[in-house]
């Protein structure tokens, strides 16, 4: 029997992956996180090469520790996001969510560190490991982020893809034991969201789509 929020409706899953940065501090269970983590490996990859690598924090010791690090990046990422008023309502509830998430991201009960290891990327990557072009390495890791995004949904789980703390990735890499040669692209906060999944306000297609040439709409 699903639970309340749980679909297995791909369409369903699709419209109401929403973003889900409020979320309640209660457990999951490891075979849910099992699942979400399992669909991210059937995410292409460039040449098959399979980089991706998850780091799945649970220790709440850790957590706390990835929370401040994570409020410390938000206070340096507010001076530019927060510079200017809100320009709508919803921007300001975004603002405010953000907030909300930074201020108790240790609190998620699990985080997930999505990774990329440069050792395993060929030849995408140069002798340092330096990118060729960042788009084909990005290209072998986002797809599993993806892929981790809808299972949670799929499970009733929210979560959201952040790039904070990109500003202290070694202090990042350090707290967490990660090789050097190892990117993390994402961190993502897992847990029982507080709203419901509604659907994502999105343009119709012949808004965004063109019909063989960009001049041609669909």
């Amino acid at each position: 029997m699903l639970r309340a929020m749980e679909t297995n409706d791909f369409s369903e899953i699709v419209r109401t992956a929403r973003a889900q940065r409020r979320l309640r501090p209660d457990p999951i269970d490891d075979a849910t996180i099992e699942r979400i983590v399992g669909a991210a490996r059937h995410g292409p990859s460039g040449m098959d090469l399979r980089p991706a690598r998850f780091v799945v924090v649970l220790d709440a010791a850790l957590r706390a520790e990835l929370g401040a690090l994570y409020a410390r990046a938000w206070q340096s990422a507010r001076l530019i996001y927060g510079a200017r008023p809100a320009q709508s309502a919803r921007e300001a509830k975004m603002i405010a969510d953000v907030e909300h998430l930074a201020g108790r991201f240790g609190e998620a009960p699990a985080i997930v560190a999505a990774c990329l290891d440069r050792r395993l990327l060929g030849a995408m990557v140069d002798e340092r490991l330096e990118w060729r072009d960042p788009v084909p390495a990005l290209a072998s890791i986002l797809p599993a982020v993806q892929n981790l995004i809808l299972a949670a949904r799929a499970e009733g789980v929210g979560t959201v893809l952040t790039t904070l703390h990109r500003a202290r990735h070694d202090e990042l890499r350090a707290l967490l034991g990660i090789p050097e040669a190892v990117e993390v692209v994402a961190l993502l906060p897992l847990g029982w969201p507080e709203e419901p999944f509604r659907p994502l306000r999105r343009p119709p297609v012949r808004t965004i789509a063109h019909r063989d040439r960009w001049d041609a709409p669909w």
